[in-house]
């Protein structure tokens, strides 16, 4: 999305364009809004925009000023002007500073859509020829200095080819830094889109000024998994240090885009940067455990200790936890839980992942014990290891698993909202009513929202005796009832408590009062 600016002292007129159309449906996203030109360059200082659309008589300062100092500072800027009738020797001024159309008010939807639809195009040709014009020495260089990094090149042959290039390599002694964008790190295997393009070089642009205006010696080139290098001189610790938090921060405010950036310890020759290369992206899988906007440095990771946890304490616990629906209690166990595994240790991320899986099962075996719906998990558990690709961080993991806690919480509430709490009083005098008709715990668990399995222990618990034993009960004694008050056949009696096979039946009869039903009458 191209980033746009509205620029009009009145309040309902930016409303207006920000509802006149779909914004994003053309590429582009409204970003900031200002009410004068002084305001408006004030946002400049801290954000780019593709697009400025201005009205041109604003108080403090107005049209023609603003379009004149943005153009001075920015020289790619987009820029529509809105004028009413009377302010046409305003936007012939305004013309003399490469405006790309001035649009009169109130503006058409056609107008500005159509308007917007050129601006884009031409964007997207500037980025692209700007692409293309330094492309081959781009690729050359990345191919380079990957190979290097990759251990894939000779010393001699490196310097021969970097000579070539007419690479300007900075002095020893050497950091490393490696910059993660979040936008674009879940795009490794693809690559980048024409907005991805615009982020990257942006970055590059505002990392190459800073360490301009610092004088510092530096290459920056794109490493195989779109992430950013930079090989720079410098002679501290702290000022490496401070110069990759500056990096990180103007990325934040110029680019709007969050970073992670991994520093490598300080070294001396080229030779070695493959290895420093290797040790530094290392750093960067601890943003599992940090999350976004942070510099990793071996100093900063905690001394890795092992940690030991009761899988069936924490499970069991767990498992109470979400049966009690304590929503808050749940949370807490959670956060808690995640927090230890982040502050009190460095374990591996698989086995972060592992824990997460248990806890996941434990949400599907409750759901399905209380005979509600635990698809939605099971898919979870089945697509976890692809599910973690999109949760980089243990934050983000947390709060994944406080999604589903709280879905189980809600579901068991739900259930239990619609299935009488005393369960087998209940069953039992739906036994009583219905004991003619066909009925197994499967029937019964979906009629009172609870698994059959389950209804069945606590059936067995409550009563001393099986299911199918209590039902066969309440038959017999029916069909004892029916043998000595009614002139019923044997079969019919059968049939009319419930057994459809004759022979079955006085089986079972004879277990229970010792003779057959015939011979009982």
């Amino acid at each position: 999305m191209f980033k746009t600016i509205i620029v009009d002292d009145e309040a309902i007129i930016r409303q207006g364009i920000k509802q006149i159309i779909d914004w994003e449906q053309l590429g582009f996203t409204i970003v900031e809004e200002a009410a004068n030109g002084s305001e408006a360059l004030d946002k400049m200082q801290s954000q780019y925009f593709h697009l400025m659309i201005t009205d041109i008589t604003m108080p403090k300062m107005d049209g023609i000023s603003l379009i004149k100092k943005a153009r001075e500072k920015f020289e790619d800027l987009k820029i529509i002007v809105l004028s009413g009738y009377n302010d046409f020797q305003y936007v012939k001024e305004a013309m003399k500073y490469n405006v790309d159309n001035y649009l009169l008010k109130p503006v058409e939807q056609q107008e500005l859509s159509a308007t917007l639809d050129t601006i884009k195009q031409s964007i997207t040709t500037n980025i692209e020829n700007q692409y293309m014009g330094s492309e081959n020495t781009l690729i050359l260089t990345n191919h380079l200095l990957n190979r290097l990094v990759k251990g894939n090149i000779s010393m001699i042959e490196f310097r021969n080819r970097a000579n070539f290039l007419q690479l300007s390599l900075p002095t020893a002694p050497y950091y490393l830094a490696l910059i993660e964008m979040e936008g674009l790190s879940i795009h490794y295997e693809a690559g980048l889109s024409n907005n991805d393009t615009t982020t990257f070089f942006a970055c590059i642009n505002v990392m190459e000024e800073l360490l301009s205006s610092k004088k510092m010696q530096s290459i920056i080139f794109e490493d195989e998994m779109h992430r950013l290098a930079c090989l720079f001189h410098c002679h501290s610790s702290e000022v490496a240090a401070a110069l990759v938090n500056d990096i990180l921060h103007s990325v934040q405010i110029y680019v709007k885009e969050k970073v992670t950036i991994a520093l490598s310890e300080q070294f001396h020759s080229i030779n070695t940067m493959q290895q420093h290369y290797v040790s530094t992206n290392k750093l960067l899988d601890y943003r599992f455990f940090t999350g976004s906007n942070v510099v990793i440095t071996a100093q900063s990771i905690p001394t890795s200790t092992d940690i030991t946890i009761n899988e069936d304490l924490l499970l069991a616990n767990y498992e109470r936890v979400i049966r009690s629906c304590h929503k808050q209690q749940a949370t807490e166990m959670i956060t808690n839980l995640y927090d230890e595994l982040m502050t009190k240790s460095t374990p591996t991320r698989s086995f972060v992942e592992y824990i997460t899986l248990k806890l996941v099962v434990k949400n599907v075996e409750v759901i399905k014990e209380y005979n509600g719906n635990a698809s939605f998990l099971q898919e979870d558990t089945v697509s976890l290891s692809q599910q973690m690709v999109t949760l980089p961080t243990i934050e983000l993991i947390t709060n994944y698993m406080l999604d589903i806690t709280n879905y189980t919480i809600d579901t068991i509430t739900h259930l239990q909202k619609n299935r009488p709490t005393k369960i087998i009083e209940h069953v039992c005098e739906y036994i009583e009513k219905h004991y003619a008709e066909d009925m197994t715990l499967k029937g019964l668990g979906d009629l009172y929202y609870i698994n059959p399995s389950y209804l069945g222990k606590l059936f067995r618990k409550d009563k001393g005796e099986p299911f199918n034993d209590h039902l066969n009960k309440v038959r017999l004694q029916q069909a004892k009832q029916l043998i000595q008050t009614s002139n019923l056949r044997i079969y019919q009696i059968a049939e009319r408590v419930g057994y459809k096979d004759y022979n079955y039946f006085s089986k079972m009869f004879k277990q229970h009062f010792g003779v057959l039903p015939r011979d009982f009458k």
